[in-house]
């Protein structure tokens, strides 16, 4: 809370010495090289000494666009919108229209990846009214309006005039069923890849009307817009009812779009046509959970449960473990590991111990695993973050547990939790200043803020 108040004292601050900017060649030049001084620290994710370089560049020149975009990417990371639309509009006045179009779209980008659709709209019209030119606005205004469910709207905001592989495809997108014209757009895309994968679509034989659009269904849920599915395969309704493919994509579409009452009627009708998709069930389950379901959605995640599987296994203990069903989860995997005696089920069972605070059981598998040779680097990692945390349980070997976290630090020297480990350690050793010297720097480097709150609780009982 201290460093967003101190935050906002600052945009205020730097807001107000803009008004009194040199513009001289020396000073250009001396913002030029402070602003590359900023984006080197910002490689590094040392936030807060990024943005000093960069309110620097910017006293020297307030002009200067590379420096608005660094202190941009550096609110935005962080988490202060609010400050990076004043920053916006600030810069709106000091540098070029398509400039001040590109700065608004940052923003609008980023309310728009957390779904603040109507902020998202705010800044990418900003965008378009400093620039009426500048795609990357009305490519976020049209998909903004896709996302509230105004399709006549995202085109009329997204125009006919684009030339970027951005602009065709949603361009493409947004003709649904009109194959002629969206084929016409992707015919001048440049990448080959994405090119060949949307010509295969279009080249479906025009008889063949509910493979062709519901392949571009796919193309639209997997590109992050179920509305569009949604669209294109209700134009079909009656013949797509014993289509288990066009079902099940209308199924995930309604999902991803948060109607879980006709996901669920959809994903079930797709199972009653006996379709063939390894991801039925664990989409059906989403959609119980998200409809407040608890027991059809565990008995649809334990349908098909694999020990194979990791990825739908995983999100199944996390449901159990936020639900407080320990017990289903550690027999569960139990059970599994009698058919595998993997890495990953192993882990998970250890995750469920320490969640539990049962440190012996943890403690076993542990040793377990600290026998195997032939780990991935990834597993190797994940070993020796669970080790730290069995360590910091009880801390009884200080120096074991500082080679521990040396070791940890070489898979991810930019890992908050690994100062987080640090911070610990050092206050159990009663080195105050390094402890709290690690605490802010995990707190600098969390941009999710789960380390970040346990990092300020440490640091509030040291005070």
């Amino acid at each position: 809370m201290k460093s967003k108040i101190l935050l906002y004292i600052f945009v205020f601050l730097f807001s107000v010495f803009f008004l009194t900017g040199c513009t001289s060649n020396e000073n250009k030049n001396i913002s030029n090289d402070l602003t590359q001084e900023g984006l080197e620290l910002y490689e590094e994710r040392y936030y807060k000494k990024a943005m000093d370089k960069f309110i620097e560049a910017l006293e020297k020149y307030p002009s200067n666009f590379e420096a608005y975009v660094g202190l941009a990417d550096v609110l935005l990371d962080k988490g202060f919108l609010e400050e990076a639309e004043e920053l916006a509009s600030e810069a709106s006045i000091r540098v070029s229209k398509t400039e001040s179009a590109e700065i608004y779209s940052m923003v609008g980008s980023k309310y728009y990846d957390i779904e603040e659709y109507e902020k998202a709209k705010e800044m990418f019209e900003s965008a378009i009214n400093s620039d009426s030119g500048y795609e990357g606005g009305r490519i976020g205004l049209a998909q903004t309006n896709i996302q509230e469910g105004d399709i006549n709207e995202a085109r009329r905001a997204l125009g006919s005039r684009g030339e970027s592989d951005d602009f065709l495809l949603l361009y493409s997108f947004l003709t649904l069923d009109d194959w002629d014209e969206g084929f016409k757009k992707i015919r001048k895309i440049q990448d080959s890849e994405l090119k060949n994968q949307m010509t295969r679509i279009y080249e479906i034989d025009d008889e063949d009307a509910l493979y062709k659009n519901t392949s571009l269904a796919g193309e639209y849920i997997n590109a992050g817009y179920p509305f569009l599915a949604i669209e294109l395969l209700n134009k079909q309704d009656e013949e797509i009812e014993q289509y288990p493919e066009g079902q099940y994509f209308l199924g995930k579409a309604y999902l991803d779009y948060g109607n879980y009452n006709s996901a669920i009627e959809k994903l079930n009708a797709a199972l009653m046509l006996d379709i063939d998709e390894k991801n039925v069930y664990i989409n059906l389950a989403r959609a119980y959970l998200f409809n407040n379901d608890m027991d059809r959605a565990l008995n649809a995640y334990e349908t098909d449960i694999s020990p194979t599987d990791l990825k739908s296994l995983e999100e199944y203990v996390d449901v159990l473990l936020a639900n407080d069903m320990r017990n289903k989860a550690q027999t569960t995997l139990m059970s599994l590991l009698a058919e595998e005696d993997s890495f990953a089920l192993n882990i998970m069972l250890v995750r469920v111990y320490y969640e539990y605070k049962e440190l012996e059981k943890m403690s076993e598998i542990l040793e377990k695993l600290d026998t195997k040779t032939n780990l991935t680097q990834s597993e190797t990692k994940e070993l020796k973050r669970y080790k730290i945390l069995y360590s910091l349980e009880d801390i009884e070997n200080i120096g074991e547990l500082d080679s521990l976290i040396e070791r940890y630090s070489v898979f991810d020297r930019y890992n908050p939790e690994l100062y987080l480990f640090r911070g610990m350690l050092l206050k159990n050793k009663n080195e105050v200043l390094k402890a709290q010297e690690a605490l802010e720097r995990a707190i600098e480097l969390d941009l999710k803020g789960d380390v970040a709150e346990q990092a300020e609780e440490l640091l509030a009982s040291m005070n």
